[in-house]
């Protein structure tokens, strides 16, 4: 089955090539980690960037640069309500209603968008909220534990307890 994205294809070819080329399977297992942690370092490099981006783009204080992604939503937004909401009411009622069509590029910026923003809060909440490194590392050791809360005073027992 191919890979859907290039990062899965690279590592399912690193994968086949050291399985080929080492025959030991401990040397192999080392191998495959190495690379493994290569392909992550430089994806989080790409998502470092990518974050730096959006974030110096959110703290500009010109508007234009500032809100052009949540506009171009907004846009996609009323045109979808248009289409699927308001041009059929008013074909049905008063037989006029105009839809604009959406060429599929559209779709995919707003499956990408609705889908960024999704899976962005998503790894958020895995990573505790600590940002790209605490994605990553959410992702590789799983959910952020809970801090452990500090011991209470026989004082404070003694209150709960009734006592």
């Amino acid at each position: 089955m191919p890979a859907s994205d290039p990062i899965t294809a690279i590592g399912n070819v690193v994968d086949t090539v050291l399985s080929r080329v080492i025959p030991d399977p401990q040397a192999q297992m080392q191998a495959k980690l190495a690379a493994g942690q290569m392909i992550l370092s430089g994806e989080l490099a790409t998502l470092t960037a990518q974050s730096g981006i959006i974030t110096a783009e959110a703290n500009s204080t010109n508007k234009f640069v500032s809100s052009w992604r949540p506009s171009l939503m907004y846009c996609f937004i009323a045109i979808i309500f248009n289409n699927y909401l308001l041009a059929p009411y008013l074909q049905a009622m008063f037989h006029v209603g105009l839809q604009l069509q959406i060429p599929d590029q559209m779709w995919d910026l707003i499956r990408l968008g609705v889908g960024g923003y999704v899976g962005g809060r998503s790894l958020e909440k895995i990573a505790g909220g600590k940002g790209v490194k605490g994605i990553i590392g959410g992702v590789l050791n799983g959910p952020a534990q809970s801090q452990p809360q500090p011991a209470q005073s026989q004082d404070s027992q003694s209150i709960f307890k009734g006592n």
